[in-house]
């Protein structure tokens, strides 16, 4: 005897999803043979085409063969005729200032260093650095100015016109501290005590301290020094001292400092 099984949930028969009969497949056109040994074929979306690279405003300089070689110019390594006519109008000014310190009439002189000056200016030359630097036996130029200077009497009046000494002064500043060691001992050699004085005025000789700058106002205070030889002894001087504000630099500053040259 047959029983019928009643349908179980979820097995019933819904003819939408049932495969196509014969009949339709008769219409259907035969595919193409396949390729046994080609493998899967899948279809993918066509590549896009690759962004572009951003193009740099401006190419690299590759260094040529040539140059490649080459060591990099430098500023230092000047040998151009500028450069070569510098360094000639730097040795023809410092031959002229030899001559020039060798003499002791200071009128055609003056002339000479005025031109040597405009010439410096010209080819932008300091005038005030060949001044100073030891370029004759040793020393520098307003050493051997010093030493060449005329011997003055204490019975003639100080002339208005400058001399070379003091021409070469208002070039060369100003004074280094290996320039102000040069003068002294110029002015120590040739015992040339008024001229030393003269320098001592200067703040490049005697400098300020900060009290003494404070109480006489920034200004070099005119201490005057005489020295005076003592007849009949060669070894004997009389020193005479002025100072103004003596003794409230002295309760302040507790310190004068005076300097002089006496044979």
């Amino acid at each position: 005897m047959i029983i019928d099984k009643p349908p179980l949930p979820g097995d019933e028969i819904d003819f939408q999803d049932a495969p196509p009969s014969y009949d339709a497949l008769d219409n259907v056109p035969p595919s193409l043979p396949r390729d046994e040994k080609a493998g899967p074929s899948t279809t993918y979306p066509p590549a896009a085409p690759p962004n572009p690279l951003p193009v740099p405003l401006k190419s690299p300089v590759t260094p040529t063969t040539r140059s490649a070689g080459k060591r990099p110019s430098s500023s230092w390594f000047n040998f151009g005729p500028a450069a070569r006519a510098s360094k000639e109008v730097r040795a023809t000014i410092q031959g002229l200032i030899r001559d020039l310190v060798k003499q002791t009439d200071p009128q055609g002189a003056l002339g000479v260093l005025e031109s040597c000056a405009d010439a410096c200016r010209s080819f932008d030359l300091a005038i005030s650095a060949l001044l100073q630097e030891r370029t004759i036996e040793g020393h520098t130029p307003l050493y051997w100015a010093i030493i060449n200077r005329p011997a003055e009497s204490s019975e003639s009046a100080p002339s208005d016109e400058p001399d070379m000494v003091t021409a070469l002064l208002s070039h060369a500043a100003p004074l280094s501290d290996a320039t102000v060691d040069e003068l002294r001992l110029a002015c120590l050699h040739t015992s040339d005590h008024g001229l030393f004085q003269r320098l001592r005025r200067s703040p490049a000789f005697a400098p300020l301290s900060g009290a003494d700058e404070l109480i006489l106002g920034g200004n070099v205070p005119v201490d005057d020094v005489d020295v005076e030889d003592v007849p009949g002894d060669e070894s004997g001087f009389i020193a005479r001292f002025r100072m103004p504000m003596f003794q409230k630099r002295m309760r302040i500053s507790e310190e004068i400092s005076l300097e002089f040259i006496a044979k």
